[in-house]
């Protein structure tokens, strides 16, 4: 019987002491967007898409973001165990109240594809670099392009 309670008892310290572990533990972490999907850098923009890329042993991350109708791709960097904005370029085509399926892929040797839909249109398409190394990130020009209205 004794050795009953005092499994019992051991069983019931354990918990508590996870359970308060738990409670105290913090869980957010600053390197990520906030929980409304608002930028660490602007409250007011809004974080559509964010992926990670890698070259030479460096981690950046690369974000397509909108505040309002203004749309950017966004690079960031590791600096001092927080990730920075280092550059920003904005895009050719303004997010419009109509867009959705926002997209931001890795599409390899540093090479970035982005846009996005809007509706009774085609839509928006980007294509850019990120050099890591250099954080630094370039947008490519699309020439004659007809944004969606």
């Amino acid at each position: 019987m004794v050795i009953g309670a005092f499994v019992v008892l051991a069983v019931v310290a354990v918990t508590a002491v996870v359970l308060l572990f738990l409670l105290l533990r913090d869980d957010s972490d600053p390197d990520e967007t906030a929980e409304d999907g608002s930028s660490a850098s602007n409250p007011d923009e809004e974080v559509l898409v964010d992926i990670e890329m890698s070259e030479g042993g460096k981690t950046v991350r690369v974000q397509l973001v909108a505040d309002g109708e203004d749309a950017s791709v966004v690079l960031l960097s590791e600096v001092d165990g927080e990730y920075v904005e280092v550059d920003r370029e904005p895009t050719s085509c303004p997010y419009l109240d109509t867009a959705y399926d926002a997209m931001l892929e890795d599409q390899g040797d540093r090479q970035i594809a982005f846009g996005w839909q809007n509706e009774d249109t085609e839509g928006y398409g980007g294509y850019g670099e990120v050099r890591a190394d250099e954080d630094v990130l370039i947008l490519y020009d699309p020439g004659e392009l007809v944004c969606p209205t």
